[in-house]
């Protein structure tokens, strides 16, 4: 699952690098906005990760989508 999460932010900050290259922002933006973005959506990721395993489903509710 780890590998996963890496995965997704690895893939969501070349595409903020794609778009800082896209609107010809400054190099020093460009470089700074992978490591920044990665970390922010490994961050939101386990923090979601983590809150969902916390819920549990009592036998009396039903389950939902």
């Amino acid at each position: 699952m780890m590998i996963g999460m890496v995965l997704v932010s690895a893939l969501i900050g070349m595409a903020a690098v794609g778009m800082t290259l896209a609107l010809s922002l400054p190099m020093w933006t460009v470089v700074i906005s992978y490591p920044t973005v990665c970390s922010l959506t490994l961050l939101l990721t386990a923090a979601l990760w983590n809150i969902r395993s916390r819920q549990t489903v009592r036998a009396d509710q039903p389950l939902r989508a």
